[in-house]
Formats: C-alpha cells, structure tokens, sequence
C-alpha cells in the first residue's frame, strides 16, 4: 500500500485507488470467478506444512560429463619448422602411442646432421665432439636408430615425424598443414577418456550438505535404466557470483566409453536430514519472479482468491 499515486516499487506496475469491495474484500484482496480462473490458468493446492521426501533427504543435482584435465597432454613439435604433413585432422579422431601425428621439414635438423655425418669420421680423433653432436639430435628427439641411420647412410633426411608419446582422443587441433612451428609450440591436444570428470553445479545454500569423497549416484539420458556410483572428488573453493553456485566434481571410469564430454547427467547425494516440522509449503510452480518480485496464489476456502506480492 502506497499513500498516493505512482508506480508499484516492487514490480513497477502503476498504482490504482485502492478500495474496500461490496463483498467484504479488503483493499489488497481480488476476487475471481471459476470462469476468469479458468481463462488465467491458475491452479491451486492445499499449503501446510512440509512433509518428508520420499527421496529420504537426497538431493539432486544437475550437471554434464567433461574431460579428465589430469589426463590431458599437448603435443609439440621438437624442432623449429614447417609442417609438411599433418595427419591429425579433427576432434574426437583416436591416436596411440607412437603414431605417426606430423613430419615437419626442420632446416636446423639439416643442419645437425651434416655436423654428424662430418663428426663421425673424426670420431676417433674428436670423441667429445662426435658425442655433442649425438646428444644435439637426442635433445630433439631423434633415437639412436634414427641417429646410426643417418651415420650409416651419410645421407641427410629433410623431413622428420613427430609421433604421439600416449594414446588418447583429439580434443583440439592446435596447427594446420603448411604452418611454420617453433620448438615447443603445441600441435595437437590429448585426452585420455579412460577416466573423465562428471561436473555439477551446487547452490550456495547446498554447500555445506557434501564433503571430498561423499559417495553419489549418477544416472544419464542416453542409459536411463543405469546408475553409475562415483565419489566427489572435488569442490570449488570459489564461488560463481553469477549463478551463486560452486561446482562439484566426480571422477567416474570410462573403460566401456559409455561416458562422453558434455553429456547431461543428474546426481544424488545423501543430505543431512532437516526438521521440518514448522516449514510452510508452496508448490515450486507458485512462484514467478517478477521485476526482483514473487508472486505466490493463495485460494481461500470458499473460493476467495488472494493476490500477495512479497519482495
């Protein structure tokens, strides 16, 4: 109630007399007919106290698969220089151990192995020599087989592969055929989807309710008769002030890859159990926020309908 005209400073709405009705109203209650209920769509429930669930003090939360970032590895070129093949192409593509990723053309890998090929005949008289130059090329990655290959042929190689140091799934291609790399610079991104993350986001007034290591069931749309079991691995310590809410974090086995990054999940976990025994309820679809305002329907016996706007 507002002792003059202007606009509600709630919900901005503007402001009308406000009058006492022929049927025994106050100035802050509507009445309306079952037709005009109808027309509104407003349905109504009984409100009391609130009951036990029947979840037994679960609580649920809603989230989505996402990579393991433990397991995630970046794979660089060792060597300055272009890339002449690129054999990775897009995400999701499989690679194990030891694939062939790119070749690249190095002009300082030329270089090296002509030093090696002029070190290995004086090898005898400049041993510290001879071995520098070895170790040049180890440092680069090359193997003793490719380094007495070279010795052997006297014969310099333009092109050098780059092959992948662990088995995973592509999630980014970082470089494209034809590119100019420096030493060090990442070509393409790993991860291993044995194990992968399964991440939810927790409203502030849920925090306290899960610790590391809490146990939580996990059930997804693609296997709805499946519960997986997991436990929380992991709870941010900063708080999203955007959402008000902190993730929380599950690290689940993926052996059968029934798991896949940014599949929807939904988990529950045993909360602690609340008296309620003095604890108004409305069913959650009694509220629409409005302008920083809610709006709860309330049905009197006999028909009489209340509008309340509580801030």
């Amino acid at each position: 109630m507002q002792p003059e005209a202007g606009d509600c400073p709630i919900c901005g709405m503007d402001l009308i007399p406000a009058e006492a009705g022929a049927e025994g109203l106050a100035a802050n209650e509507i009445k309306m007919t079952e037709n005009a209920m109808a027309l509104a769509n407003i349905q109504t429930t009984i409100v009391g106290n609130a009951e036990a669930s029947d979840d037994d003090g679960m609580i649920s939360l809603s989230g989505k698969i996402a990579a393991n970032e433990e397991n995630n590895t970046v794979q660089s070129s060792y060597f300055k220089g272009r890339i002449e093949q690129l054999n990775v192409n897009y995400e999701g593509q499989q690679v194990n151990r030891g694939q062939l990723l790119a070749t690249i053309y190095a002009p300082d890998l030329v270089a090296a192995q002509q030093e090696l090929i002029t070190a290995a005949s004086l090898k005898e008289s400049q041993p510290a020599l001879y071995k520098a130059v070895r170790n040049k090329l180890k440092n680069w990655k090359l193997s003793e087989a490719q380094i007495n290959a070279i010795e052997e042929s006297g014969t310099v190689r333009e092109n050098f592969p780059i092959y992948a140091t662990v088995s995973g799934t592509v999630s980014e291609v970082m470089a494209a055929q034809g590119d100019y790399v420096n030493q060090g610079e990442p070509i393409v991104k790993l991860s291993n989807l044995n194990s992968v993350w399964a991440e939810f986001d927790a409203y502030e007034n849920q925090i306290a309710q899960f610790k590391i290591g809490q146990n939580i069931n996990i059930t997804t749309n693609a296997y709805p008769n499946k519960e997986f079991e997991g436990t929380i691995s992991f709870i941010d310590p900063i708080l999203n002030t955007t959402t008000r809410t902190v993730t929380v974090r599950a690290t689940l086995q993926n052996r059968d890859d029934l798991f896949k990054p940014g599949m929807f999940v939904t988990g529950k976990v045993k909360g602690a159990t609340q008296a309620m025994g003095n604890t108004l309820s409305v069913p959650a679809s009694a509220y629409c926020g409005r302008a920083s305002a809610h709006w709860s329907m309330l049905k009197q016996i006999l028909t009489s309908l209340y509008l309340k706007c509580e801030k």
